[in-house]
């Protein structure tokens, strides 16, 4: 289980999500086969309709990935 933020054009977070680990991938809808690296679970959820205009960015709980956890309006 992985944390993503969201964040609009001025760098505030707007929502955060858990989505699928960076290491796993999955195949979408189409058969393309989709992550294996938080930049691609990043994009994915970036392309996403309902995310559209947001830019997608991993954060932790551990405080392992850019030092401190992403809260919505930071």
């Amino acid at each position: 289980m992985a944390h993503y933020a969201f964040l609009n054009s001025e760098n505030i977070v707007v929502k955060v999500i858990t989505g699928v680990d960076e290491t796993e991938t999955q195949t979408d809808t189409d058969g393309t086969v989709v992550g294996g690296s938080a930049e691609a679970w990043e994009a994915f959820y970036a392309s996403q309709p309902w995310h559209a205009g947001l830019t997608c960015k991993r954060t932790s709980y551990n405080n392992n990935i850019r030092k401190q956890y992403a809260g919505v309006g930071f």
